[in-house]
């Protein structure tokens, strides 16, 4: 439920939010990654949150424009993979869950969903479909929807025009490699052969280059971590895709995402890749920054992740019932005892108390 359109004019959107109910998200047209989504839990706060959306969204994306939708407080993220080329072909390859989510950004994906009825399972790759011929979409797509576990219902979200972090989640799972297509796709060529599989289970870890510590309110905070890594190995192993930016010797930039590397695991189902993961992580060692790795490990031998029984609240309801200080000296130490100051040493001037930058291009 939502506002159907872009919205100008506050009066009337505070009209519209009455009418979906409260809470509404505000969603700013041109925002991503999680950008610009406020939650307004009331009509004395619709107001002031509106004007500030539009304007932090016309200075950020160039484009002020907005709209409302009903904020769901207990769902999944399922997204479906799509290839559609010029013939008018639509290969749908399978469904990604991407619920294990800090601050709206993807912290774990994963081939299926736990929760997601067979019913709604099919409905969200037919809707798929149906939504690529209708516009006549060519390309790689996800069509990423929102699964209402209140209502038992899917609703559409967005869908990304693009390849996404987690394309090889599909990969492994279809057997068709996604980017390759991409290429033939845009060379006229035709994907009508193209049969996708469902071959086992499939799970990506994004590590970022993060620290964290205790907020003044009691609550963890994440932070980025830049500066030089030392000694970085992700062993080479069956099963196991590395997709890294990370070397030793390499500098991680403060202007940029936080994400190092992605580390995809393939198994027979999913309490096997599971295991694989968390034994993968356990011997991969990057020092000189501090990363979520520990964090990673942390979720995966959690008995609730584990049952797959779960909402986006996961990790801030897990980040509240876990050993802070445990994880906080876990993280440190896994920098090599690296992590302090907020990742300044790289930052840091030579033989002064002064911080370089450089400004973005």
């Amino acid at each position: 439920p939502g506002s159907h359109g872009i919205l100008t004019d506050v009066e009337r959107a505070a009209e519209v939010a009455e009418s979906i109910g409260y809470p509404v998200l505000i969603k700013a047209v041109h925002g991503g990654g999680g950008k610009g989504i406020p939650v307004a839990e009331s009509a004395d706060q619709f107001h002031e949150l509106f004007h500030r959306v539009t304007a932090e969204a016309r200075s950020a994306f160039g484009n002020g424009d907005v709209y409302l939708e009903k904020y769901v407080t207990s769902l999944r993220h399922i997204e479906v993979q799509l290839l559609r080329d010029s013939h008018g072909h639509s290969k749908v390859l399978g469904i990604r869950d991407c619920s294990v989510q800090r601050d709206k950004q993807k912290v774990l994906d994963e081939s299926e969903s736990t929760m997601l009825p067979e019913h709604l399972r099919q409905a969200v790759l037919d809707f798929t479909a149906a939504i690529a011929d209708e516009v006549d979409y060519m390309g790689a797509g996800t069509v990423e929807f929102i699964f209402d576990l209140k209502a038992n219902a899917v609703y559409f979200m967005e869908m990304n025009t693009r390849l996404q972090v987690e394309h090889p989640v599909t990969e492994w799972t279809s057997g068709i490699d996604i980017v390759t297509q991409q290429f033939r796709i845009a060379s006229g060529e035709s994907i009508a052969h193209l049969e996708p599989q469902q071959n086992g289970y499939a799970l990506e870890a994004r590590v970022t280059a993060e620290r964290v510590q205790m907020g003044s309110n009691g609550r963890l905070q994440f932070r980025p971590h830049p500066g030089q890594i030392v000694d970085c190995h992700f062993p080479e192993e069956a099963g196991v895709e590395i997709i890294a930016a990370a070397a030793p010797g390499k500098f991680v930039s403060p202007y940029y995402d936080s994400m190092i590397a992605q580390v995809i695991v393939h198994a027979a189902d999913r309490a096997s890749g599971i295991a694989k993961m968390l034994d993968y992580l356990g011997r991969v060692r990057v020092t000189g920054i501090c990363t979520n790795i520990p964090l990673l490990t942390r979720i995966l031998s959690d008995s609730v992740f584990r049952a797959g029984v779960y909402d986006t609240n996961y990790l801030p309801e897990f980040l509240a019932r876990t050993d802070a200080q445990a994880l906080i000296r876990d993280i440190e130490a896994g920098g090599g005892g690296m992590c302090g100051g907020g990742g300044r040493g790289g930052l840091r001037m030579d033989g002064s108390n002064e911080l370089k930058g450089r400004a973005p291009p």
